[in-house]
């Protein structure tokens, strides 16, 4: 399987945009989680995460497509970003997991396990990008 390079860019903005939808479905589903269920780190956690991932991926898409900031386009610094946020995300995700398998949802257990679950979602994007 072949394809452009030139389509590369594109490729990766496309799936960084589903990244961004994603974590805005799972930051409102976190706001269901903290109505329903007491409040803990781990939930905590990963709504801080999804404001957290907001300035990376600014960064990753838009660095790339202005002529004046490609010189902060580093490959080796996008690479890193996505990296790091790729294991953010799989901390979040594993910290949301465990909260709900100590039973600490409440209420709410079918919503956070959707959290769950799209949390994975997003770290798997992260590493395919």
């Amino acid at each position: 399987m072949e394809f452009s390079v030139h389509n590369l860019q594109k490729i990766k903005t496309g799936v960084h945009a589903v990244q961004l939808f994603l974590m805005l479905v799972t930051w409102i589903m976190d706001i269901v989680v903290f109505n329903k269920a007491s409040i803990g780190s781990n939930v905590g956690w990963h709504f801080g995460l999804c404001f957290l991932t907001l300035i990376p991926i600014v960064f990753l898409t838009m660095t790339p497509r202005f002529p004046r900031t490609r010189k902060f386009a580093n490959p080796y610094a996008l690479a890193g970003v996505d990296l790091l946020f790729a294991i953010l995300w799989l901390s979040a995700f594993a910290s949301v997991t465990n909260w709900n398998a100590k039973g600490n949802c409440g209420k709410a257990c079918g919503v956070s396990k959707g959290v769950s679950g799209v949390s994975f979602i997003i770290w798997y994007a992260n590493l395919l990008v």
